[in-house]
């Protein structure tokens, strides 16, 4: 089979299209053909070495594929993705239904990642205002539409003023992100907002510390622009006893029932089409490097897949 690996930390031209011999089950494994994988920052932070993975790794956590039985599965967190064939634990893996397609499908890592940050991280309540990071990228579009849902009023920050455009041509509150837009988020939220979710991290920080309600919570789930100096927990109390958070999905969805549940609400979501991505972006799999590439670029908008 094909698959593709990470030859040495560095940038997308480390990742190597190669062979390798077929994955064979073991005792409560399933073999999966892939039909789709997505692409997310995580394997970013992986092939950069900020989350450091073995040379000749198999990047990648989630895909879609069929088994020998014809049966269509997806999973959110099982390791070496990026290939044609994967062995992959039972329990590990979510039946999907027919009123969910392939592409809908690939929304489940960043679609459960929206779900867990508003129903369990801080649960979005009726009339919060709350502040998304990269608002137009795949997960920043998903957590609009939740937080929507959810009765909140989601203000999304966006990197460039077309996909602004692109949010409040879909309804949404949107402003172009730098360092200076506390004025205009304060313009349209004077007492602050109740909750930032920030994957960003360094050039963000600064703003969302200024942007934050008294009593107001922060939570930090990723660091595509670095990771933010060392913080003095008086700061939070400068800003009037702000609630911080830093958290990952792994931790959110590493008991099977818990996992299961987001998965299913998730899924609920989609064949209800309350969340769905504005964009698909499809890559072969010999062009993943590629697909990085695109990703860091910043002028992706929703979801970023590999095709098998």
């Amino acid at each position: 089979m094909n698959a593709v690996i990470v030859a040495a930390t560095g940038g997308p031209e480390q990742l190597t299209f190669v062979e390798r011999e077929l994955p064979l089950a073991k005792p409560g494994e399933t073999v999966l053909r892939l039909s789709r994988i997505g692409v997310n920052f995580i394997d970013v932070y992986q092939r950069r070495g900020s989350y450091p993975v073995p040379a000749g790794a198999v990047l990648g956590f989630e895909a879609i594929g069929r088994a020998s039985d014809g049966k269509r599965y997806a999973f959110i967190d099982h390791f070496g993705a990026y290939a044609e064939y994967v062995a992959v634990p039972n329990e590990k893996l979510f039946p999907i239904p027919d009123a969910v397609g392939d592409e809908a499908a690939m929304l489940l890592f960043q679609g459960v990642t929206a779900q867990y940050l508003t129903a369990s991280v801080h649960p979005v309540q009726p009339g919060e205002t709350v502040l998304v990071y990269a608002a137009a990228g795949g997960v920043g579009w998903l957590l609009m539409q939740v937080v929507r849902a959810r009765g909140g009023r989601p203000i999304g920050i966006a990197s460039r003023e077309e996909k602004a455009q692109l949010l409040r041509e879909n309804g949404f509150e949107a402003l172009v992100g730098s360092g200076e837009d506390t004025a205009l988020i304060r313009k349209l939220v004077p007492e602050g907002v109740d909750v930032v979710f920030d994957p960003n991290g360094a050039d963000t920080w600064q703003l969302t510390l200024e942007s934050t309600r008294p009593r107001g919570h922060v939570v930090l789930f990723g660091a595509a622009s670095g990771r933010i100096a060392p913080v003095e927990p008086y700061v939070l109390l400068e800003r009037h006893s702000l609630t911080l958070s830093y958290v990952s999905i792994f931790d959110h969805i590493a008991d099977p029932i818990e996992r299961q549940e987001r998965v299913d609400d998730v899924l609920s979501m989609l064949a209800a089409k309350t969340i769905v991505a504005p964009a698909v972006h499809v890559f072969p799999l010999a062009q993943a490097s590629d697909a990085h590439a695109f990703l860091e670029s910043r002028k992706s908008v929703g979801k970023i897949v590999l095709a098998v």
